[in-house]
Order: C-alpha cells, then structure tokens, then sequence
C-alpha cells in the first residue's frame, strides 16, 4: 500500500493526472490515474496485516 501512495506522489511530480486517490478499499488500496487519451487506469494493492 505504501508503494501505491508513492506512486501518487510520483506521478504528480511527472505531471501524470491523478484522478482519484490513494483511497482505501474493502481489499487494499487504489489509485486512478489518467493516461494520454483520458483513459482512467487503476493501480491497486492489497492492504498487508
């Protein structure tokens, strides 16, 4: 989950779109990004107890 809130950070310094999150789920954590044609991507990972 912490790879996935860098990643957010990452893609923001690189001017990458973040459409939604880092946000929790039932199962983990998800992130939506943009790509070039304004395609929604996510980007999840589950939650380690």
């Amino acid at each position: 989950a912490r790879d996935v809130r860098g990643l957010a950070s990452r893609a923001l310094s690189a001017d990458v779109t973040v459409a939604r999150g880092p946000e929790p789920s039932a199962y983990g954590i998800s992130l939506y990004l943009l790509d070039p044609d304004g395609n929604q991507v996510e980007v999840f990972a589950e939650e380690t107890a």
